[in-house]
């Protein structure tokens, strides 16, 4: 399963913050974990609990939702920021900003799937583009290196099937039907394996591609196949364009 992403809500309307938060929670893929009536405290707050992405009113009292952007930007340039509001007139200068989306309000709960989507999206490239060459250091040749409990575990890439992100470890699932579970970040690790013939198809998975069966573009999903078991998994729609490439890999 996914890791849900941390979302933190900042808007002087108690009534749309949690209608806002409803919406969230029902995506089923969002956990909000700060639901702010100003930005006083915010920038502690944000720093404290490092969420995924802000939704960010902007037409408040004291200090409005683009004067706070500005003021975040600065110490953090990254932060995916969602605009909310209930004036049109807004959207302009809120895109100097450069947020994933502006959403006008009164908003319905398909618009936030469709803004979750795009967060997904967002993280997965952002996440690639940050790969660094090496994590560990020096390794054992044709074998990767995790930590475990109590050590470290070294294994062959042709040995592994798939790795799932499990709180701030991933489950290694092995060709011999046995799991590893070890003290890494999915994103790092696939800084180490996406040269390995392994690919990362959504936030919390990557896959042996010689265990890739199929590709469904319409129904979204990934099946991985090992001696006759079939696992299933979602995949980010923004991807598909370099399953496309895989000559090898059946698409549907």
């Amino acid at each position: 399963m996914e890791h849900k992403l941390k979302a933190c809500i900042i808007d002087d309307d108690k009534a749309a913050r949690q209608i806002l938060q409803k919406y969230l929670e029902i995506s089923g893929n969002v956990e909000v974990v700060e639901s702010l009536s100003d930005t006083q405290h915010a920038l502690v707050l944000i720093r404290r609990q490092k969420p995924d992405v802000l939704f960010l009113d902007i037409n408040m009292p004291n200090e409005d939702g683009l004067q706070f952007a500005g003021r975040l930007r600065a110490v953090n340039p990254f932060i995916p920021i969602v605009f909310t509001t209930a004036y049109k007139n807004y959207a302009l200068p809120a895109f100097k900003i450069k947020p994933i989306d502006y959403l006008v309000k009164p908003f319905g709960v398909d618009a936030i799937f469709d803004v979750v989507k795009l967060i997904e999206e967002h993280i997965e490239v952002e996440s690639l583009k940050n790969c660094s060459s090496s994590i560990w250091g020096s390794s054992i040749p044709n074998k990767i290196k995790f930590k475990v409990n109590g050590g470290y575990v070294f294994l062959n890439c042709s040995d592994i099937i798939y790795i799932t992100s499990s709180h701030n470890m991933v489950d290694i699932f092995l060709t011999n039907n046995t799991k590893e579970k070890a003290y890494t970040n999915l994103s790092e690790l696939y800084c180490e394996l996406k040269d390995k013939n392994f690919f990362r198809i959504n936030r919390a998975v990557i896959v042996n591609i010689d265990h890739i069966k199929r590709i469904d573009k319409k129904m979204r999903k990934c099946v991985v196949d090992f001696d006759g078991k079939e696992v299933e998994f979602p995949f980010a729609i923004s991807i598909f364009g370099r399953f496309e490439e895989m000559k090898s890999i059946k698409l549907s």
